[in-house]
């Protein structure tokens, strides 16, 4: 069995999250393009599971999806099958994967049993639990910028009390995210790298300063709303060519469902440029008058 890749599952499932079939290959220098490859890849993350089985946990293996995120191969269902969980078929309507999402989730969100099977030391004082959760399906999104209805109708709006919530959402949103990248980074072994965590002046065009596992910085937007991940946000000029100065680097972190009480949320999460994940619609502008 391979002890780098079941670590790499068990992070992943620490870290609530899954990951493309593709993704998962190259992280260990395997091409998902060539067959012998592929198959080489499935009977490793199948033996995981087969071990993981074994001593009454749920299938790592299940983590991998297809590209996407939407779906799993069908040789998950095959060793699900094999394993006892039930008939495949069955197990495919059911969407059987989603089940042991939730049990890896569950399973090695357990301080105890992560430090102990892999091997790492648990930071020297307590952190805080996950406190955000990331979409582990595609983000959704629209095929065309939607058109603006103009309808020319007044309405009474308190412009002080609307700055204040979003002022409000947008803090509560960044706490949020600082606290879970330092909790990913202490989950990966790397506290030293959490300490770098921090908020970032206004004006640097992004909100969060972070680092990879590997030590690379990571520039974070966040942008937050009570409603769902659908609903349009407000973006800079400034943030919009930081992202195209800095693609290789720059995240956009889509916070959505905020809680009332600002303590949780789901997220998206984007990496490079905007305008290759979003469509922007100038609403406002800077005049300034012609020389005439």
């Amino acid at each position: 069995m391979n002890k780098n890749l079941r670590i790499y599952l068990i992070k992943l499932a620490r870290n609530r999250q899954t990951v493309a079939y593709g993704q998962a290959m190259a992280d260990f220098d395997m091409d998902v393009t060539y067959p012998e490859q592929r198959e080489i890849f499935e009977d490793m993350i199948g033996e995981i599971s087969d071990f993981e089985d074994k001593k009454k946990r749920p299938m790592l293996s299940s983590l991998v999806m297809h590209k996407g995120k939407l779906s799993i191969g069908s040789g998950f269902y095959r060793l699900a099958e094999q394993l006892g969980h039930g008939v495949r078929k069955e197990l495919s309507k059911s969407r059987f994967e989603k089940t042991m999402h939730r049990r890896c989730f569950e399973f090695w969100s357990d301080d105890s049993v992560f430090y102990a099977e892999t091997g790492e030391n648990p930071p020297a004082e307590p952190i805080e639990d996950y406190p955000i959760i990331p979409n582990d399906l595609a983000a959704e999104g629209y095929n065309e910028l939607p058109l603006i209805k103009f309808t020319f109708q007044g309405h009474d709006i308190d412009w002080l009390k609307k700055a204040a919530d979003d002022m409000n959402c947008g803090i509560q949103g960044e706490k949020l995210v600082v606290a879970y990248e330092k909790r990913v980074l202490h989950d990966a072994g790397c506290s030293h790298l959490a300490l770098e965590v921090r908020k970032v002046q206004d004006g640097e065009g992004y909100d969060i300063f972070s680092k990879t596992e590997a030590g690379e910085d990571k520039f974070i937007e966040v942008k937050t709303t009570r409603g769902s991940q659908l609903s349009p946000f407000k973006i800079s000029l400034n943030e919009i060519k930081f992202s195209q100065i800095n693609p290789g680097h720059y995240y956009l972190y889509r916070l959505f469902n905020l809680t009332e009480d600002g303590k949780s949320a789901n997220f998206n999460e984007f990496r490079g440029d905007l305008y290759a994940n979003f469509f922007l619609e100038a609403t406002e502008f800077e005049a300034f008058t012609i020389k005439k």
